[in-house]
């Protein structure tokens, strides 16, 4: 690993992402800098920025969503410059975005899930059947949403959010932090528990902690089918579905 802060004043970095040659970094201190790629040094933003924590960012078509400590912010320019977008649901905090086809829906800590139809502009809540909504993460699987909770929960709807079954049974009531997935099969860390794959839309769940040495997983990375788990006591890869990790 190679140290590449240049220019970022504040190194609490909670949520990162690229969109086509930028790279675009959130701070808890309400921060976003960005950086185009192997140029190692960073730029500020503040068009349109608010002082609160960038927890994530999520990319949708032409536009990047940061999910905030108040609200949705959304950016159309590669992350030079944002604006709110919380019409029907609110400033609040964000802690999952995901999406399915032309949907795109948000998990709004203590309030509920929210949708949008309309790239965002307006957001109606989708809430039905939902008994906890201390949100961590979400994911999807084509028309499969899945929202994580801080009290173990996996909720899943098939129906845009009409109605949603809780699935947690399996995960052995551990906290779940992180969700990502690769073709139909679903990953999910959590707190202690290490991870757990499901191969049917979170009917039934199988630990696969081969080779990792921490059971926090914090964060769930796909990419190009090579999972990247972050947990508290460093990273660990997966090249072959979870079955066996490597410390890198």
């Amino acid at each position: 690993w190679k140290f590449v802060s240049n220019g970022i004043t504040n190194t609490s970095i909670w949520g990162l992402i690229s969109k086509d040659s930028m790279i675009i970094a959130g701070s808890n201190y309400g921060n976003i800098f960005n950086s185009v790629e192997n140029s190692h040094s960073w730029n500020t933003v503040t068009n349109g920025v608010k002082n609160t924590p960038m927890y994530l960012f999520y990319n949708f078509e032409d536009m990047i969503l940061a999910g905030t400590g108040k609200g949705i912010l959304i950016s159309n320019n590669n992350g030079n410059s944002w604006r709110s977008s919380n019409s029907g649901m609110g400033e609040g905090l964000i802690k999952g975005i995901t999406s399915s086809e032309n949907n795109i829906f948000v998990g709004y800590y203590d309030r509920g899930v929210f949708l949008s139809t309309d790239k965002g502009n307006n957001w109606t809540n989708v809430n039905n059947n939902i008994t906890d909504t201390y949100f961590t993460c979400m994911e999807s699987i084509g028309s499969n949403i899945f929202i994580g909770t801080e009290n173990g929960d996996l909720f899943h709807s098939s129906n845009n959010g009409t109605s949603w079954k809780n699935n947690y049974k399996g995960l052995n009531n551990f906290q779940v932090l992180s969700l990502t997935s690769i073709d139909s099969s679903l990953f999910a860390g959590t707190s202690g528990g290490g991870i757990f794959v499901s191969t049917n839309n979170g009917l039934n769940w199988k630990v696969i902690n081969s080779g990792l040495t921490n059971l926090v997983i914090r964060t769930l990375i796909n990419k190009n089918k090579v999972i990247i788990a972050g947990t508290d006591k460093g990273i660990f890869i997966s090249k072959n579905m979870g079955s066996t990790w490597i410390a890198i």
